[in-house]
Order: structure tokens, then C-alpha cells, then sequence
């Protein structure tokens, strides 16, 4: 599994050591006891957010669902329960969209304004395009015109410019 996990690394051109470092820190999270699982959860999803990048992302998400799903992120308190949430924001799934946004609404009331922005500003990339522009380019995929207008724009940052001055 090592050497696959390196193959699929090499052949995305993205550094292999994280992507295996997340493959094996997800069984912590996964076999932990009930008392330690929301910090260990945590300190996964903490860890391999600025290595969110294919094999990485979809093993977040999967184990950002599967806590939330099990109540994990209800028993860490506001401020680390975004890291539950983040591997949803940046999905290019409408529907992990709109549960972000409800999560972010619904369960960060008192620390959450800051992310609930971002998390509206990321759902209505989506909404608009069906994917993130800016990945275009990291992802080999072509931009259309729609994209590019947007992206000369401003784009997403011209996005939440606008939802905070709405």
C-alpha cells in the first residue's frame, strides 16, 4: 500500500511522504476510544489541512463526515470544531456546501461569523460554477470563459468582498 500510495503521489507530481503520513494517522482517529476520539479527530484534521490535496482531501472529507456523523465535533469546543468543518467547505459538492454552511450557522454561533463568511463565499463558487476556478490550473482542467471573467474579477476574494458588503 506504501508503494501505491507513492506511485499515485508521483504520478499528481505532489510530495508522497504527506499523503502516506495521512494514510496512516487516519487509522488513530479511526480506532481510538470513544473519550479520545474528538481530540485525536481534531488533531488529524488539523494536521493534513495544508496537505488537502487529492488522496488528502477525499481522506479529510470522508473522515470529517464520519465524525460529524458520530457527534465528535459537538464535543470540542467552538474554535477547533471548524476543523471538522473545513474539508466540507473546500468540497466542489454543492451538497457538502450546504451542510457547511449549516454547520458553521447552526453549531459555531458564537466563534463562527469569520468561517460562515467564507463558507457562503465557497458555496456560491460552487453554485456558479460547479467547481473551483482557482483549481483549474493545479488541476490540469481547462478554464472557460465564465471562469476567466470571474477570475480577472476578482475572484474569490471579489466574492466575499461582496457578501460582506451585502
Amino acid at each position: 500500500l506504501n508503494k501505491a500510495v507513492r506511485d499515485m503521489a508521483q504520478a499528481r507530481r505532489v510530495p508522497w511522504r504527506p499523503l502516506l503520513a495521512a494514510r496512516r494517522s487516519l487509522a488513530l482517529p479511526l480506532c481510538a476510544t470513544r473519550r479520545r476520539s474528538p481530540p485525536c479527530m481534531t488533531r488529524w484534521l488539523r494536521a493534513t489541512r495544508w496537505q488537502a490535496r487529492g488522496a488528502c482531501r477525499a481522506l479529510a472529507l470522508a473522515a470529517a463526515k464520519m465524525a460529524i456523523a458520530r457527534g465528535w465535533d459537538m464535543k470540542i469546543d467552538e474554535p477547533a470544531r471548524q476543523f471538522f468543518y473545513m474539508p466540507l467547505m473546500h468540497s466542489e459538492n454543492l451538497s457538502d456546501q450546504d451542510r457547511c454552511v449549516r454547520l458553521f450557522l447552526t453549531r459555531m454561533p458564537a466563534t463562527g461569523a469569520n468561517n460562515l463568511l467564507h463558507a457562503r463565499a465557497h458555496r456560491a463558487v460552487i453554485r456558479q460554477f460547479g467547481r473551483v476556478p482557482t483549481r483549474n490550473a493545479a488541476l490540469s482542467r481547462p478554464t472557460n470563459p465564465g471562469e476567466q471573467t470571474f477570475l480577472e474579477q476578482g475572484g474569490y476574494g471579489a466574492m466575499v468582498r461582496g457578501l460582506q458588503e451585502a
